[in-house]
């Protein structure tokens, strides 16, 4: 676009990009280097933006309190990385350029060459008392580079595999590469180990698939997973009759979660007499907390497990209360589970948590946990590539420039797509995902913000024109849009034009058309809570969630990550399932919009909003917010009962599609925590966005 910002200009890379609506500052990174690597990050933290182009990732992470840089900052000047180092003459600094870049750039792409390298740079300092041995730098200019060469020495990234299995003899081969290797290495080593050895009880099946699915790396062994819970699904239940709380409970959760039916009536061995858990299970911490975890893929009428929640619930809180717990990996491993349940958590930051805790545990297994931590770094540096090419796509459309009033939260978006599918093969579901979520939030804040009365209808008939493509009574209605409409539907009839293209490419023909419609109808459904705005009406809470069921969006996205899969998947047959309004698409759209709703009521009532569904509540049954947000957290969890009653077999499409619903609620469940960690992203968001995209697992 004409429109782009230049990259070079400082000033503007420094700004912070502030949304005045929501009051918030963003907090993003942001491909600089026009690359599709991911060493052209920007992350914007407080109020700085540190700009770089050196392909270590994340290396101003590690450089933000290097000696003599105050304050540090790292700008772009393709094709090289410029270091504002301070009092250097111009061939100083023009050198430092040359050797940094070498350093970084050529030798990252060398592999274990790149450890010569730095090596050799640094033994300079050991050797002979004399100036540096190349002409040019002076002998502090040295010490400064030198510092910055130590500070990506550290970069682990670099070292996790080289020192203790190749050195510097592994030649030309690409650190990257390497990590490929032992990463196949370790993984058909765990094949091995994991069904077929001798002497591995059902228990030890178990705690194994268990550990795998925790950990991140389930994809990794979908086929032996599914053999194992298919053979512990046909054993008797009368097997299992002698089995301790754990093993009783841990059963129970992994063959729920794959799809079987099984009765919660096997906790009933745990109930006395009257009709309570007994007390003696408490001791079991372990037991306790497979209990806890198994009570989350409860049905409706359930209330067995509603019990148990509640038990086991109420006796950690009194437990860490009162410092009952004496192994601190147990004290850390519970409240991360009250706090977040792995039902409900996304697999990548769930998985970015457990290696932590599972590494504490004295009775890890190392090369699993090995393999773990070189499969989420491999993965991190997959999805940096993939989020610098999307920062490309969106500064080109220069949409921070032109609507300044809409929130700029590529990054997060981007997460969410992370959320639904994070597996290697989804990167362009993860691009589709990406771009509808993040044009969408545009229209949300040009519906719910700044449109007049007046733009927004002449934009709903735009939109509705386009869907029907009448193009006559199209031409009509742009003519008469602002021009910041215009450029907005250009936006989208230039993605969904780009979109048909690529699904015929890739032999997925029945999907596309339903995209535009969703988005007419959730155009629609956005003009629906302007007019209740506008006249200031606050509906009934029935008549609300009629059309947050549909502002939620959750069809829209669900049509969008089904055209990202394989054409197996993406069926005609799969569509019209979607369509159909199924009720796990009810119940996710139920808890998007609660969530959002819930958490973000207060803050939303700060300046003129549509009703949200805490109010609609209130004014309806004339009760105060506490009990409203009580009655619709309640409907949150019925919610999360249905979508566990949908995911039992047999399903009407195949589970692959149905967890990618669910990973939509495990989303909201995340971000919406108590807060809206979308619009304030400097929150939780940040912390999440660090953990996974940012910030490698030390191997």
């Amino acid at each position: 676009m004409d429109g782009r910002s230049n990259p070079i200009q400082c000033d503007k890379a420094l700004r912070v990009a502030r949304c005045s609506r929501r009051k918030c500052a963003s907090w993003s990174i942001e491909s600089t280097n026009g690359t599709s690597t991911p060493s052209g990050l920007l992350l914007q933290r407080d109020a700085t933006k540190i700009r770089m182009n050196s392909r270590v990732d994340i290396l101003f992470l590690e450089l933000d309190h290097v000696d003599g840089f105050d304050p540090l900052k790292i700008q772009n000047d393709h094709p090289t990385m410029a270091i504002r180092l301070p009092q250097l003459t111009y061939d100083e600094f023009k050198y430092s350029l040359q050797l940094i870049h070498k350093a970084t750039l050529i030798g990252f792409k060398a592999g274990a060459a790149m450890i010569v390298t730095l090596q050799q740079l640094l033994r300079f300092e050991a050797e002979a008392e004399t100036p540096f041995p190349i002409t040019g730098p002076s002998r502090s200019m040295y010490r400064a580079t030198k510092g910055v060469l130590t500070q990506i020495l550290k970069l682990k990234m670099l070292l996790m595999t080289l020192s203790s299995t190749v050195g510097v003899s592994a030649g030309n081969e690409t650190v990257v590469g390497m990590e490929h290797t032992i990463h196949r290495d370790l993984r058909e080593k765990l094949k091995k180990k994991f069904i077929f050895s001798n002497g591995v009880t059902n228990s030890d099946k178990l705690n194994l698939i268990d550990a795998i699915q925790r950990l991140g790396i389930g994809y990794q062994f979908e086929n032996e997973i599914k053999d194992v819970i298919q053979y512990l699904d046909l054993i008797s239940c009368r097997d299992y009759v002698d089995s301790d709380l754990h093993t009783c409970s841990l059963r129970f959760r992994l063959l729920r979660e794959h799809g079987y039916k099984i009765s919660e009536d096997i906790f009933k061995k745990f109930i006395n007499h009257k009709g309570e858990f007994n007390t003696t299970i408490t001791s079991d911490i372990k037991g306790m907390l497979s209990l806890y975890e198994a009570t989350h893929f409860r049905l409706r009428g359930e209330d067995l497990l509603e019990k148990a929640l509640i038990f086991t619930t109420s006796q950690f809180e009194a437990m860490l209360h009162n410092d009952l717990i004496t192994k601190s990996c147990l004290v850390e491993q519970v409240k991360h589970a009250l706090n977040q349940s792995f039902h409900k958590g996304l697999i990548r930051i769930e998985a970015r948590k457990y290696i932590s805790l599972y590494e504490n545990d004295e009775m890890h297994d190392k090369t699993l946990l090995k393999f773990a931590k070189l499969d989420f770094n491999i993965l991190q540096k997959l999805h940096q590539r993939e989020l610098g090419e999307l920062t490309r796509w969106w500064k080109d459309l220069d949409l921070t420039n032109k609507f300044p009033f809409a929130r700029d939260r590529l990054v997060e978006c981007y997460l969410w797509s992370i959320g639904i599918y994070f597996e290697p093969q989804y990167a362009y579901g993860r691009t589709i995902i990406t771009m509808v979520i993040t044009l969408l939030s545009v229209m949300d804040d040009i519906y719910d913000a700044y449109g007049t009365w007046e733009e927004l209808v002449l934009f709903t008939n735009t939109m509705n024109s386009w869907e029907r493509n009448e193009f006559d009574g199209l031409s009509n209605y742009l003519y008469q849009l602002p021009e910041y409409m215009k450029y907005f539907y250009q936006i989208l009839d230039d993605f969904y034009k780009w979109l048909e293209k690529e699904s015929v490419h890739r032999g997925i023909l029945h999907g596309v058309k339903h995209i535009k419609h969703s988005i007419k109808v959730l155009a629609n459904g956005y003009m629906d809570e302007a007019t209740w705005l506008h006249k200031s009406y606050i509906p009934t809470l029935e008549e609300y969630m009629n059309v947050a069921k549909i502002t939620s969006a959750v069809k829209v996205m669900s049509i969008a990550f089904l055209l990202g899969m394989h054409s197996n998947l993406a069926t005609k047959e799969g569509f019209e399932w979607m369509l159909s309004d199924p009720l796990i698409i009810q119940a996710t759209s139920v808890i998007v919009r609660l969530v959002d709703d819930v958490a973000g009521f207060k803050f939303e009532q700060q300046r003129e909003h549509v009703a949200s569904a805490v109010e609609c509540y209130m004014n309806q049954h004339d009760v105060l917010e506490e009990l409203a947000t009580i009655n619709l957290r309640k409907q949150i969890t019925d919610a999360w009962k249905d979508i566990n009653f949908e995911c039992i077999r047999p399903t009407k499409v195949p589970m692959n599609i149905l967890s990618r619903v669910m990973n939509m609620a495990r989303y909201m469940d995340m971000m919406y925590k108590e807060e809206d960690g979308y619009t304030n992203s400097k929150t939780k968001a940040k912390d999440y966005i660090t953990s996974i995209l940012v910030s490698e697992v030390d191997v």
